[in-house]
């Protein structure tokens, strides 16, 4: 009808990418044809990432760091000069606790999981309570009120409503390096 045809449908899609500074363009040829540009700014850029969930809160790995997930258990985990570090494979891999990192309170049991990140020839290991999962996330900057918080690279909200902070593995590796590479 002439009150809920396709129209209002693509005016809700017109309108949520104006909101994202976003066009959308129609041209047609009655009876033959519809042409539909849409054209979103480069700040948005979609990304296969590994969820993964450390004292509550989710986090995006970008999948093209992650090398390997290994279940956390005492038995490979060691220390060295004080510092954690898990030997897999005979190699040794410094841990990087994200609750160390971003400094909350969180649990320091070996339970949970490693994500083993290979980035400027170096390997970490993040250690995580929970993997959620591979998704493909949306990127969205953090905004000039926020700066550049020492890694994180952007967020994005999932279809709960949840935001999840999206990790910068190298900007993490520099911004906690005097505290894993010494």
């Amino acid at each position: 009808t002439k009150v809920s045809g396709r129209g209002v449908g693509m005016d809700v899609v017109k309108t949520n990418i104006e909101r994202l500074n976003g066009q959308v363009y129609i041209d047609s040829e009655y009876g033959k044809w519809t042409k539909l540009v849409l054209k979103l700014p480069l700040t948005l850029a979609i990304m296969k990432s590994l969820v993964i969930e450390k004292d509550g809160e989710l986090y995006a790995v970008p999948l093209n760091t992650v090398v390997e997930l290994v279940k956390a258990t005492g038995e490979d985990l060691k220390y060295v000069d004080k510092k954690e570090v898990l030997v897999l494979r005979e190699k040794v891999i410094p841990i990087l606790d994200l609750s160390y990192a971003f400094h909350r309170s969180g649990s320091t049991n070996g339970n949970g999981y490693l994500v083993i990140c290979d980035v400027e020839e170096r390997t970490v290991a993040l250690k995580v309570d929970r993997v959620l999962g591979q998704e493909e996330v949306v990127i969205k900057p953090l905004g000039e009120f926020l700066g550049n918080v020492g890694g994180i690279g952007g967020a994005t909200i999932r279809g709960d409503g949840r935001v999840v902070l999206i990790l910068d593995i190298p900007s993490l590796i520099r911004f906690t390096s005097a505290h894993i590479y010494r």
